[in-house]
């Protein structure tokens, strides 16, 4: 088999060098690192992405050098890194005797920064947008993927990728994490597309003020440089962080906030906060409510998915700018990692019992507590211990871990190169991390919030589908017009059920033994449509029946009215037609469980969410009760279906799994089986040239009643009942003079038929003068136009 075509070309690649000499310059030839910088040794590059439509003819000809992107790129960041000159630099170690090493960035290695020409002749704007994760190929666009920072050694600390779409163009950008943080690479991306910009207009300077350099100035007299790092330390951070080898790749999922989501859960916040007076007089901000939210969706999901412990403990930890918390602060345009990670914790249990205000007072608390003093505490007590992170290993089974980075300050979507602002930004994803979101600004919008959020497959998937975080953000993603939710995939796992499932052989052959009977004809369908105001008329005589009885407070709902309607009709008919001696009328109905299980699926759950109940009744109490009646002892069905009734039921199946009992009922029996569900959404199905006019489904082989509902086509409120029956009683229905089960017109008011004697069992005659011969209960015709029962 030939090999894959490659998605991206790369065309050349080139090492790009400031355009004059800065050793002549103010420029240190050694920038020492600080323990902030240290830090991040041992995890990935920053890498992001700005997604553009393609530059105009006009553009190119007039605001772009020699009319050609790639070259008006490169010659604009080469005079960026005039400015920013340690960027075409290296990291460099000194080992010294006691095998300690310490890092310093080496300005006078003047390599240059990698600048890489690409194309993806096959990829469009559209299918990096219209994605509800961010599509594999991203990656491809994004240089530096998987190399970490401590390889800046030999690696470039900037690498560029500029990749021409089929009808857009990717800039890609990666930048070592111990030179600069968020706050200082979004500054040079700011600088350099100012200066790209405008370098058809000769002279003119950005208006982007000069990084400040000096990484350890604001220490002096606190720490004493060069750091050392001990060797076992260092072993440490270049060592594979005890990621283990089966771990699948983080995916990447874009959350849009909008302007009045972000009010709505704020208000929410605030409002919770303002009940508890010991912190009424805490304000909460926006990203603090933000983070909350998903501080509490992770933990619920884990829970959730991982059936894990409420007791077990829930991390949330936030990296935060210190440039304005230290004294004396530093300039904004401090360029070097000035961020420290600091986390708060609660059992799952708490977090999840209160609300999300107090959620969100946990971590303004611990961003509160970060003052100068702590954190300059803090940074002394890592040059005397120096540790490397925890990165890789997994939390354990009862944690749940969720690291935040990131700011909604960052000027994302205002770095217009030349032709334009971005249309789209996609980040990389971190590969040390099981649960990592990054916060900017929105697109197109003022007050608005994205978030990207890289995690776990699995848990990123249950989280597009719970339906309290799609709620609050505003739909899916700003990017995904898609109201549907994307199915959660995974089986759902009773907590102490062991898999996989064993089913012994004898029910395994009773499983896939041909149950129909060779003689029985095909069942039919039949199409039943019930309107609104029959609807109405049935549950509103079902509910009347039941008033001043011991049930009268109960409410029965208009699908349970037309399930007894059926239920009684069936056995009515089957008990007046067929030459049989009914006793027994049995009732089975399918239902959905997702919400009866404590906690409960996600609506979107993608397997068989469904439980199987039934009830009976004698064939004479079900035809001599009303309508009522039926409908009370379908409403106890659904009610005695818990979540501790539905749990014991299939714990019990495990321990003794049993085949389905198809086929002809027994002759004293009436088996009907219902399915469906008013709630499905069977008429907005339109892919494009409009709804459909009509539903069809199959029809059942194995039992001889079935029907299943869904809601009428064409109005509001009305029900469609498919009916697959045997076909003798199928016509017996439909020729059913008494005309309960007939589908009558919206202007035709559903009226009872006249009521009828009921005759018993009796050892003299009959009331409609038939002897002991008569050996069934039935409907007896007599007062009906003179007709003898049978």
């Amino acid at each position: 088999m030939a090999d894959m075509e490659p998605i991206v070309h790369f065309n050349s690649t080139t090492l790009v060098k400031p355009s004059t000499d800065p050793s002549n310059g103010s420029l240190p030839r050694r920038i020492e690192f600080t323990p902030m910088d240290l830090q991040r040794l041992a995890i990935n590059y920053i890498q992001f992405g700005l997604l553009f439509n393609k530059p105009t003819p006009k553009q190119l000809e007039e605001e772009l050098i020699g009319n050609n992107v790639i070259d008006h790129l490169r010659d604009s960041l080469s005079r960026t890194l005039e400015i920013f000159a340690p960027l075409a630099g290296r990291l460099a170690i000194t080992e010294h005797q006691d095998k300690a090493r310490s890092f310093y960035l080496d300005c006078n290695n003047g390599d240059g920064a990698l600048f890489i020409d690409a194309a993806a002749p096959g990829v469009t704007v559209a299918q990096i947008l219209e994605t509800i994760s961010v599509p594999e190929v991203v990656y491809s666009l994004l240089p530096m993927e998987g190399v970490r920072n401590f390889e800046g050694v030999s690696k470039p600390l900037l690498a560029v990728q500029v990749t021409e779409l089929v009808d857009g163009l990717f800039i890609g950008i990666a930048m070592n994490h111990t030179v600069a943080d968020g706050s200082a690479f979004w500054h040079f991306v700011n600088t350099w597309s100012e200066i790209s910009r405008s370098l058809s207009s000769a002279g003119e300077e950005p208006s982007q003020p000069a990084p400040v350099m000096e990484h350890d100035r604001y220490l002096d007299g606190i720490i004493e440089h060069p750091i050392g790092i001990p060797d076992f330390v260092y072993q440490q951070i270049i060592g594979d962080q005890g990621r283990p080898s089966n771990w699948p790749p983080r995916k990447v999922r874009i959350f849009h906030f909008t302007k009045e989501s972000i009010a709505a859960l704020k208000a929410k916040a605030n409002a919770e906060i303002g009940n508890n007076s010991a912190a009424s007089n805490t304000s909460i901000s926006s990203l603090q409510v933000i983070l909350a939210h998903f501080w509490r969706s992770m933990t619920r999901i884990k829970l959730l998915e991982a059936a894990a412990d409420t007791e077990g403990e829930t991390l949330c930890r936030v990296a935060m700018n210190v440039r304005h918390r230290l004294r004396p602060p530093l300039p904004d345009r401090y360029f070097g990692n000035a961020i420290i990670v600091e986390s708060t914790s609660a059992t799952a249990g708490e977090l999840l019992g209160h609300g999300l205000g107090w959620a969100a007072i946990q971590i303004n608390k611990m961003i509160a507590q970060q003052t100068d003093e702590e954190i300059k505490r803090k940074l002394k007590a890592w040059v005397e211990r120096p540790q490397a992170p925890k990165l890789g290993s997994q939390p354990k089974s009862n944690m749940v871990g969720l690291v935040v980075g990131g700011s909604p300050w960052f000027d994302v979507y205002g770095n217009d190169f030349g032709w334009g602002k971005p249309i789209a930004v996609r980040g990389g994803r971190e590969k040390f991390l099981d649960c990592l979101i990054f916060s900017h600004p929105g697109a197109g919008e003022d007050g608005s919030v994205d978030i990207h959020a890289c995690l776990n497959p699995e848990i990123l998937l249950a989280l597009e589908n719970d339906t309290e975080s799609l709620s609050s953000a505003g739909g899916p993603s700003h990017y995904q017009e898609l109201s549907q939710h994307v199915p959660v995939i995974q089986n759902w796992f009773l907590v102490g059920i062991e898999h996989p499932i064993r089913i012994p052989d004898f029910v395994y052959q009773g499983i896939i033994v041909d149950h129909e009977a060779s003689n029985s004809p095909p069942n039919k369908v039949r199409i039943l449509h019930f309107t609104k105001e029959s609807v109405a008329a049935l549950k509103a005589k079902a509910n009347a029946e039941l008033n001043g009885s011991p049930a009268s407070n109960i409410s029965i709902s208009s699908l349970q009215a037309i399930l007894a309607h059926f239920w009684r009709s069936i056995t009515r008919i089957k008990w007046l037609e067929a030459a049989a001696d009914i006793e027994e009328a049995h009732f089975t109905v399918v239902m959905n469980a997702r919400h009866r299980l404590q906690p409960p699926l996600p609506d979107k759950y993608f397997r068989n969410a469904i439980l199987v109940g039934s009830t009976t009744a004698r064939a004479d109490e079900l035809v001599e009760h009303g309508l009522g009646w039926a409908a009370l002892q379908i409403n106890k069905l659904i009610a005695r279906q818990t979540d501790e009734e539905i749990k014991w039921n299939l714990k019990a199946w495990v321990e003794q799994p049993q085949a389905p009992k198809f086929g002809q009922p027994e002759s004293n029996m009436v088996g009907l089986v219902v399915g469906g569900s008013l709630r499905f959404d069977v008429y907005d199905n339109d892919f494009g040239w409009g709804k459909p006019i009509a539903v069809r489904g199959g029809r059942e082989k194995l039992l001889d009643c079935f029907i299943f509902s869904h809601p009428g086509a064409g109005e509001d409120g009305s029900v469609d009942i498919h009916a697959c029956l045997n076909p003798e009683m199928l016509l017996t229905l439909q020729n059913d003079r008494v005309g309960v089960l007939r589908p009558l017109p919206a202007s035709h008011p559903l009226t009872p038929p006249p009521p009828l004697h009921v005759s018993r069992r009796s050892s003299g005659p009959n009331r409609c003068g038939r002897g002991d011969g008569c050996r069934r209960y039935f409907y007896c015709y007599w007062g009906r136009g003179g007709k003898s029962g049978r």
